[in-house]
C-alpha cells in the first residue's frame, strides 16, 4: 500500500453489467513458493471461471484449491456479484473518479428538499446530498445519518417504487431526516433469518437512531423519519 515512494500506479475504469462480478484478493492467495506469479494468475483465472457463481460458496471453492492446508499469510478475499437483474450496471471508479451530473439521478433540493427515483442508483445520490447538508457537523453524526438514509431510501426503492422526497435538518447534538414516498403501506420491520438477504435495514435503523418511526401525514403516501 504505497510503500515505494516512487511507484506509479494506472487508475482503469469499467463496468460491470449486471450479473457480472469482481473479486479482490490478496498475494497470499496465490504466492506459493516454486511457482511463478504468472502460472498461479492463470490459475486462479481458471478457477474463478469454474467456482460457483455465488461469493460465498465461490470464496470457499478458491481457499480449498489454493489452500488446502491453510494459509501461510494473510489472506483476504473479497468477491462481490452484481444481481442478474434487479439493479443497473455498476461503475468502478478509480481514484479521484466522481460521477458526472449526468450520472445522478437526483432532483435540485428545494423547499421540499431531495426529490430521486425509485431506482437503486438514487441511493448514493441520498448520501451525497445528506453529507453536504450535514457540513461541519461531527463525524460520528454523519455517519449513523448516512446509515439511516441508505436503509430508508433503499426501503422506498424496494417498496414503493415512486418518487422519494429526502429531508435533513440539523439540530443541536442530532439531525432530523425524513424520507417520504407515495406507498401508503407503513414501513415495517420484519423478523428475518440468519442467512436472509434482506429484512435488517430497519433493525439498522433503530440501532443508531435516537428516535425513528412512520407518522401519518397528509396525503397519499408514507414517511419515514429519524433522529
Amino acid at each position: 500500500m504505497g510503500v515505494t515512494a516512487d511507484a506509479a500506479y494506472r487508475t482503469v475504469r469499467t463496468r460491470l453489467p449486471p450479473g457480472a462480478g469482481i473479486l479482490l484478493y490478496t498475494d497470499g492467495l496465490v504466492e506459493r513458493p516454486g511457482v511463478a506469479l504468472t502460472t498461479a494468475l492463470e490459475e486462479l483465472t481458471r478457477a474463478v471461471a469454474n467456482a460457483p457463481a455465488a461469493p460465498d460458496p465461490g470464496c470457499d471453492a478458491l481457499v480449498a484449491r489454493f489452500l488446502p492446508n491453510g494459509p501461510s499469510d494473510d489472506v483476504a478475499l473479497l468477491w462481490l456479484r452484481l444481481h442478474p437483474s434487479a439493479v443497473p450496471g455498476l461503475d468502478i471508479l478509480g481514484p479521484g473518479d466522481e460521477p458526472t451530473p449526468a450520472e445522478s439521478s437526483g432532483v435540485p433540493a428545494d423547499d421540499r428538499g431531495l426529490v430521486v427515483s425509485a431506482e437503486p442508483r438514487s441511493v448514493p445520490v441520498c448520501r451525497r446530498y445528506l453529507r453536504e447538508r450535514l457540513t461541519g457537523a461531527p463525524p460520528p453524526l454523519i455517519d449513523n445519518a448516512e446509515l439511516c438514509v441508505s436503509e430508508l431510501v433503499t426501503n422506498a426503492v424496494l417498496h414503493a417504487g415512486t418518487d422519494i422526497e429526502v429531508r435533513v435538518e440539523q439540530v443541536p447534538d442530532a439531525c432530523r431526516l425524513e424520507v417520504r414516498d407515495a406507498n401508503p403501506a407503513p414501513p415495517l420491520r420484519h423478523h428475518h433469518t440468519e442467512g436472509a438477504t434482506t429484512g435488517r435495514g430497519l433493525e439498522m435503523v433503530s440501532g443508531v437512531a435516537r428516535t425513528w418511526g412512520s407518522p401519518r401525514w397528509t396525503g397519499a403516501g408514507r414517511r419515514s423519519g429519524a433522529r
